[in-house]
């Protein structure tokens, strides 16, 4: 029997470690693994053993989130899927109305009619920069992806 780990000591599990990747863009098995020091088949390998879902399909469903996460806070549906590591706006929207039944410009409508982020006038200039932070952040991600794939 394995003794008890602490917080302290304890390593994220592979899911977790996988998550924290492909909410900085990468949403690639290839992109992850890279991050992870391991090949392609080691993660795949590693992915199974560890008893989740088919690891492909779990980063199309966090690739998605993070989609809707960033439509949300941004209001562009063009900016969060790209943002989001969807090579432009269409699949993400035909992702959106397969999920949803609705397309992420009519869902986006309705969750900013009940969302006081979106209508108080003294919560604008929040609002304003946290999507200038957003946007900042996102860019930067997608800059040094860019520069990875280049070198």
């Amino acid at each position: 029997m394995s003794s008890p780990r602490t917080a302290a000591t304890a390593e994220p599990s592979l899911g977790h470690r996988v998550w924290g990747i492909a909410r900085r863009g990468g949403t690639s098995e290839a992109t992850v693994a890279r991050a992870l020091g391991l090949s392609q088949r080691q993660l795949q390998r590693r992915w199974q053993e560890s008893g989740n879902a088919r690891l492909e399909e779990f980063l199309v469903e966090l690739r998605f989130r993070n989609a809707v996460e960033l439509l949300t806070i941004l209001g562009s549906v063009k900016e969060a899927a790209l943002y989001a590591g969807y090579p432009s706006a269409a699949p993400f929207c035909r992702e959106f109305v397969r999920s949803q039944g609705v397309s992420p410009g009519r869902f986006f409508r309705r969750y900013r009619a009940d969302q006081p982020y979106w209508n108080d006038p003294e919560l604008r200039p929040a609002r304003l920069t946290m999507q200038a932070e957003t946007r900042a952040v996102c860019a930067g991600i997608l800059r040094r992806a860019s520069e990875k794939r280049c070198s």
